[in-house]
């Protein structure tokens, strides 16, 4: 009886602890989002460029030619080739829906890490999300000269390649944007992920 009450007062104990700890988490979450998304909105414009100056070097490597041609204007990126006529064959993206996944990155990272060294982690693994933007470009550029440019496409292009570029696009669009930043929090911070998650005893120093 007596190993019986103690073992529910420690269950009791670790459920105490697990409700401060996610509460103090929700708390630093919703600064960390503010915090995160005023910086995004002040350096947006220069890394979306440098994304767009990236993929686009890529593009070229890919295309084995000079002529693709990813310009970041504003909040967008223009993607067309050089090789045709100024007013035709041109695409627009809208930036923010490429890198926009930045704000909720960070947010999570930076309320969860738990010291110095961690938000270092956080901060060494965002090199893989901005791997994913260039990609996410290089994907939608190859797609569309592969798909979008008619007879063009059909004589530069095949139809593995058509569809190779359309899967990946299409993959890219979505994992990059969903599921990516919310898998490399969990890879750069496994031991505060598993305390959250209620998967480790919690200690203590958690607490603090």
């Amino acid at each position: 009886m007596g190993k019986g009450s103690k073992a529910t007062k420690a269950e009791r104990s670790d459920a105490e602890k697990l409700k401060i700890l996610r509460k103090r988490f929700l708390r630093r979450l919703l600064l960390a989002v503010g915090v995160v998304l005023l910086v995004w909105l002040v350096l947006k414009a220069p890394y979306g460029a440098a994304v767009s100056w990236v993929a686009q070097g890529l593009t070229r490597i890919v295309s084995f030619s000079p002529a693709p041609v990813l310009e970041a204007q504003g909040n967008n990126v223009v993607i067309g080739r050089r090789d045709f006529r100024p007013d035709s064959g041109w695409l627009q993206i809208p930036l923010v829906q490429v890198h926009a996944n930045i704000v909720p990155y960070f947010a999570l990272g930076w309320a969860l890490a738990s010291s110095r060294k961690a938000r270092w982690r956080v901060v060494k693994a965002f090199a893989w999300l901005a791997a994913a933007h260039v990609l996410t470009l290089v994907a939608e550029a190859q797609w569309f000269y592969a798909s979008q440019l008619g007879p063009w496409s059909l004589e530069n292009y095949s139809p593995l390649s058509r569809a190779l570029w359309g899967v990946l696009r299409f993959f890219l669009s979505l994992a990059a944007l969903y599921g990516l930043p919310i898998l490399l929090v969990f890879w750069a911070l496994p031991e505060e992920t598993a305390l959250l998650l209620g998967l480790r005893p919690l200690a203590e120093k958690s607490l603090n």
